[in-house]
């Protein structure tokens, strides 16, 4: 199958309580030139809201006959590079295959480069972890395949802690999806989550920090320094920048 994320249909996950969100992912997907299509997110006041939303979507994904679907969180923050560095991965894998595509996770644990190419990170041949080592997770931009659609619904059968509820989105598919089906992330993260309110626990989480921390600590290729400061990033953006990625071994 022909790699072109421009082409791959998109769903914004947005609560309807959250316009400001809203008001921040239109501008976002305005900076890539990207079309997309807001889905009114089930609003659960928990973890278990995402978890929903991204299954509704997958149902209109097959009933539709979508090969691939890009689900993104309302908070996902494009980084400057993020035009160059998926025009590249799109020349060097014009036909790649995959279970699970995430555009930028959080890595709990160590990765390594996929054999053979400068551009994706091996999401599921991972190399050994201490006993205590925790996921790769989030779930703010990932693109499934048609091969993992019928495989996300599992989730509803795996109860977490007893409580009626399912394990997270990104757990499961740490767990259950990405270990059985070859799946990827760039060399870099594309889109962090921006820092604010959360939607789970209105509680204030600077995951910008977090998942850009945790990828120079757990993956061999790092995030330049000029990328790791959340004001420069969106002053970058501001001004219309689009910088070109070019990867140093």
């Amino acid at each position: 199958m022909n790699l072109n994320f421009e082409s791959i249909p998109k769903f914004v996950v947005n609560l309807d309580r959250r316009p400001d969100r809203l008001e921040h992912i239109t501008n976002e997907m305005g900076y890539m030139g990207w079309e997309w299509v807001r889905f009114s997110g089930v609003d659960t006041n928990s973890y278990m809201g995402i978890t929903k939303s991204t299954l509704e979507i997958i149902k209109i994904a097959k009933e539709r006959n979508y090969p691939r679907v890009m689900i993104i969180e309302d908070d996902a923050c494009f980084m400057p590079y993020a035009k160059s560095l998926l025009a590249e991965i799109e020349n060097e894998h014009p036909n790649l295959e995959f279970g699970v595509f995430n555009l930028a996770p959080t890595l709990n644990r160590l990765v390594r480069r996929y054999s053979g190419s400068n551009l994706l990170l091996d999401l599921t041949n991972l190399p050994p972890a201490a006993p205590d080592a925790r996921g790769i997770y989030a779930a703010n931009m990932i693109i499934y395949d048609e091969s993992v659609y019928d495989k996300m619904f599992d989730i509803s059968m795996t109860p977490f802690m007893g409580s009626g509820n399912y394990l997270a989105l990104d757990d499961f598919t740490f767990q259950h999806v990405m270990c059985c089906y070859q799946s990827y992330s760039p060399i870099i993260p594309i889109a962090p989550q921006m820092q604010g309110i959360s939607d789970i626990s209105d509680g204030y989480y600077n995951n910008w920090y977090l998942q850009t921390y945790n990828w120079n600590v757990h993956s061999q290729v790092k995030i330049p320094n000029e990328f790791l400061d959340w004001s420069n990033v969106q002053e970058m953006k501001k001004n219309k920048e689009h910088k070109e990625f070019h990867y140093v071994s």
